[in-house]
């Protein structure tokens, strides 16, 4: 079987990859897949179709995790891969990107509000969009960032029950135990250059309410409102479209 731990930007997917690690102890994928810079966890994007075409995943566990949005088509419903997304309040995943992209140097604005105008508004309009995309489809569970917080035992058991696996009580506080934010943020946290910002920041929820005016906050709303019926047919064949593009450029 191949794992694949999906999810939206900093929607909480390497948590979630990091739990159902621990409890399956599949393997990662071969090397020659690995993302750069993602230290074996992921895979290039532009050889996931290798990958599935050429591995025998049928008789041979792995697990690994992505953001896999333009790859839809070629993931939902195949045989011997189980997706396990996990979905986040909109609202903390703009304020996580907010924070993650200065600790990376990659923030334009200084100010919360300045970062939404020109680009926080597009990343809630994708999360949205990618969340909705994954919804009810076959072979996917969906868990939530907010779950795993107040009732990770309960979560982890449904995770697990999915997965076909049996949990001891034993079983769910070790993988509690390994796996807290607090944990990873000493195993492997990433830190800005000057250490005053980390990958696993805060992990909040809620913590958008210290960051949001009323108007921003009404805005993402709109955007949800308007993205009710995503994805139509012609959304689907757009990302079609753009994968090909994608896998053309990768060439």
């Amino acid at each position: 079987m191949l794992i694949i731990c999906n999810g939206a930007y900093k929607s909480g997917s390497t948590w979630l990859f990091r739990i159902l690690l621990t409890m399956t102890q599949y393997d990662l994928i071969p090397p020659a897949y690995h993302a750069p810079g993602w230290n074996g966890l992921g895979i290039k994007p532009s050889l996931l179709a290798k990958f599935l075409k050429r591995e025998n995943y049928r008789d041979h566990n792995y697990i690994l995790k992505g953001h896999f949005f333009l790859q839809y088509h070629i993931i939902v419903g195949k045989p011997n891969v189980t997706v396990m997304n996990i979905r986040r309040d909109t609202r903390d995943v703009v304020v996580s990107a907010f924070h993650y992209e200065r600790m990376k140097g990659k923030c334009q604005s200084d100010s919360f509000e300045g970062y939404y105008w020109t680009r926080g508004w597009r990343i809630a309009q994708q999360v949205i969009r990618y969340n909705r995309l994954w919804e009810n489809k076959p072979n996917t569970y969906m868990s939530s960032y907010e779950t795993l917080h107040t009732d990770f035992p309960g979560e982890v058991h449904r995770l697990a029950s999915f997965l076909g696996f049996s949990l001891s009580q034993a079983d769910v506080q070790r993988l509690h135990d390994e796996n807290t934010l607090e944990s990873l943020r000493e195993k492997y946290d990433e830190k800005s250059s000057d250490g005053k910002m980390s990958f696993y920041r805060k992990g909040v929820i809620g913590d958008w309410q210290e960051h949001m005016s009323e108007e921003i906050v009404q805005d993402i709303a709109r955007i949800d409102r308007e993205e009710a019926g995503y994805p139509t047919r012609m959304d689907l064949l757009n990302l079609r479209g753009r994968y090909a593009v994608s896998k053309w450029r990768d060439k």
